[in-house]
Order: structure tokens, then sequence, then C-alpha cells
């Protein structure tokens, strides 16, 4: 059985609403902002960097570098979620 987690379910149908990369990145960074704070744990930052990972390829360098400083200043206080992070080129 495979089990999918909420914010996923929620991306898939995003994908299905918005047109442009650009909105579907913006709708995905205002579900991720709530989930990263929502849960501890490396298994829940690992599961944060898969979905960097699907947004990076939305918008430029630039936007997308910009809205992952912004998740390290606000969980600069996790240093697990923040060596995920690193670990994961991000």
């Amino acid at each position: 059985m495979v089990v999918y987690s909420v914010l996923y379910l929620c991306v898939v149908n995003l994908r299905v609403e918005f047109n442009t990369p650009i909105e579907y990145f913006e709708m995905y960074r205002e579900q991720l902002i709530p989930f990263a704070a929502g849960d501890t744990g490396r298994r829940h930052y690992r599961e944060i960097t898969d979905h960097l990972e699907t947004m990076q390829e939305l918008v430029s360098e630039s936007r997308f570098e910009e809205f992952v400083e912004f998740l390290k200043e606000k969980h600069s206080n996790r240093p697990a979620f923040l060596d995920e992070l690193e670990k994961a080129g991000f």
C-alpha cells in the first residue's frame, strides 16, 4: 500500500489547477511553509528537501534561492533541518 502525505496530495491538485510554473511554485511555496513548521525530525526534513527538488525546476535560480534562504532563517533553530538542506545541496 502506498501512503502519500497530505502535502503531496495538495501539490498534485495544485499542479492540475495552475497553468504556469510560477503560479504552481507560489502555491507550492504557500503549502510548504506551514508543512515545514508543522513537524520536526530528519525524516520530515528529508521530505521537505524532496519537495524543494521539485520546486527548484519551476522558477529562476535566484527566486528559488530566496525561498530556501527564507526557510533557513525561519528555522535557524533547527540544526538538523539546516544539515539536511546542506546534504541535499541547498
